[in-house]
């Protein structure tokens, strides 16, 4: 313009002060963010820690009770087996009334008796089953074959459920057995025991159940197999539904299972005996609702929400003024220079005050100012040099490329392709027959004796040679498909979109039919050659790739040289 300057040009983008403000939120945001969610993450955490040590704490004890009272009912037996009113097998009657006695201090034993070394029961508490046969029975054959006492898992009552009181539930059982010998070891009699089930459901119902209803808990008793023993109504003597396969395998951990579209904290004990007694294998699964067991958690992950946003809001006005105060010298450096871009000789920007950092870069920008001109004529000199010299550079480079995308997948020999582009190649041929459906082959050939050529008549000879040779497997195939040398007189074709076998076979008959005129050298003479072929057809096998198909061919070239030369081989892939 006439005066020197220039019309500040018009930006949309965004001031300093929008952005500190900005950065400042944003900075606060991220923080408060960052704290909450870490706080959040180490409460869900505790919450889960706790409510699975809570869980763990209960199976515990629940595992512990049940070993307790199994042993303790496992020592009863093995002594009430020993005493003396209980090896009377010539009184039946005596050993009735000790084992009414007997069972009168130990109601939990629903059934008790003594049989002959046949299975027949001889007396029984209360006369149950006297006279009776029990030699089929497990708990029997168990005492029967072993040498010491025989705990059965859980099972329904089978003779005894019409002869014992009608419960709310039905009758079920754990056996226990004890053979009773004479002393030579002879075999006199079997001592038997049923514990009823509704002892574990009292162990559970007195030393659990508190502890479950403040925890909103629910207990389980899982046999081996996953079989509910003790349980919801319903439930027992069923498999657990959504029970996973390996939950039973891991008892003494913790998961986080979904069953029925509910997610729940299960954790699991497996029972381990006490003493002589061995456990029978049970778990102990205790599992309770995670929206239950943090539900604590839920209420201060919205209290930790609310304090985020809270804190938000107080920082927004803070940001405010805070970038306000900082950018304000700045705005003023800016008012100074944004009427032009360049000063007038001998003009200088004015002074502009605030803090040290906008003072210096004030003084700075008058002195660059003053340079400003003759440096941008210097930068445009050179910068015209160098866009020229680059043009020039990227020129000579593309052309260089180019003959270089050329000899890197060429032979400089025959012109055909080389080994490098017949590996790039022989893979999409592949996956185009799978597409298409249709056959693919792969052709193997060398010339036969080539080695006689190159060492009789020379290299140049055999260099002619391979020259027709090559021009003459171009004529025997169509422009579509590939010809390469893979190395001295080995050649291969890729033959695609064949509808039949004769298709591929026409043309290594075709590549036979040519090989047969004899090859003319330099000095006039006629030199007779001749090759042999071998062929892998691709029928769109699973399971074959680009490494297994030349192999194929190589075997069919090596059949077709065993088979006298001159001829072709064709090894199908399948």
């Amino acid at each position: 313009m006439a005066d020197g300057k220039t019309t500040p040009a018009v930006t949309t983008s965004p001031s300093l002060r929008g952005w500190l403000v900005t950065t400042v939120l944003l900075s606060v945001v991220a923080a408060v963010l960052a704290c909450a969610l870490l706080i959040e993450r180490f409460a869900r955490a505790h919450a889960e820690r706790t409510a699975i040590d809570s869980l763990s704490q209960i199976s515990d004890d629940f595992r512990d009770a049940l070993d307790r009272g199994m042993a303790q009912q496992f020592q009863e037996v093995r002594v009430f087996a020993q005493l003396e009113p209980f090896r009377r097998f010539d009184d039946p009657a005596a050993v009735r009334r000790a084992l009414d006695e007997v069972h009168a201090g130990f109601p939990h034993f629903a059934w008790m008796g003594l049989t002959d070394r046949d299975g027949k029961v001889l007396a029984s508490a209360g006369g149950l089953l006297e006279g009776v046969n029990v030699s089929k029975r497990p708990w029997w054959q168990g005492a029967h074959e072993g040498q010491g006492l025989f705990v059965g898992d859980v099972h329904g009552a089978v003779l005894l459920e019409k002869l014992l009181p009608r419960q709310a539930e039905p009758w079920r059982f754990v056996d226990f057995a004890v053979p009773i010998r004479d002393s030579s070891g002879q075999l006199q009699g079997v001592f038997g025991a049923h514990l009823s089930w509704t002892w574990a459901r009292r162990i559970k119902d007195e030393l659990i159940d508190a502890a479950l209803q403040v925890h909103e808990v629910e207990a389980l008793v899982l046999a081996r197999d996953g079989t509910v023993l003790l349980g919801p109504p319903g439930a027992e003597g069923k498999p657990l539904p959504g029970l996973p396969s390996t939950l039973l395998s891991s008892a003494g951990t913790s998961q986080q299972l979904q069953v029925q579209g509910q997610e729940w904290f299960v954790v699991t004990a497996a029972t381990r005996g006490l003493g002589d007694y061995p456990g029978m294998g049970w778990v102990v699964l205790l599992r309770k609702p995670v929206q239950a067991a943090l539900a604590d958690y839920y209420q201060l992950r919205l209290k930790i929400a609310l304090a985020a946003l809270g804190l938000v809001a107080l920082f927004m006005p803070l940001a405010w003024w805070l970038a306000r105060r900082l950018t304000l010298p700045l705005v003023a450096l800016c008012n100074a220079v944004a009427g032009r871009s360049r000063l007038a000789a001998g003009q200088a920007l004015p002074q502009v005050r605030g803090f040290r950092e906008v003072e210096l870069l004030s003084n700075a920008l008058g002195e660059l100012s003053e340079r400003q001109a003759e440096q941008d004529a210097l930068l445009e000199h050179r910068v015209a040099e160098r866009t020229e010299a680059l043009q020039q550079a990227n020129e000579r480079l593309a052309a260089s490329e180019q003959r270089l995308d050329q000899l890197s997948r060429s032979d400089t020999l025959t012109g055909l392709s080389n080994r490098r582009q017949f590996d790039e190649r022989l893979p999409q041929a592949m996956a185009r027959s799978r597409r298409n459906g249709r056959l693919m082959a792969l052709i193997y050939l060398d010339l036969d004796k080539f080695k006689a050529i190159n060492d009789g008549l020379g290299h140049a000879a055999g260099d002619a040679v391979l020259q027709q040779f090559a021009q003459r497997l171009l004529a025997c195939v169509r422009e579509t498909d590939l010809v390469a040398r893979l190395g001295g007189d080995e050649f291969v074709l890729v033959v695609e979109n064949a509808a039949h076998q004769a298709d591929i076979e026409h043309v290594a008959d075709k590549i036979l039919a040519a090989m047969q005129v004899p090859m003319m050298l330099a000095d006039g003479r006629e030199l007779p050659v001749g090759t042999s072929v071998g062929v892998a057809i691709y029928r769109n096998e699973a399971g074959v790739d680009a490494r297994q198909l030349p192999a194929r061919a190589d075997t069919a070239l090596y059949e077709a040289k065993a088979a006298g030369r001159g001829t072709y081989k064709v090894l199908a892939t399948a």
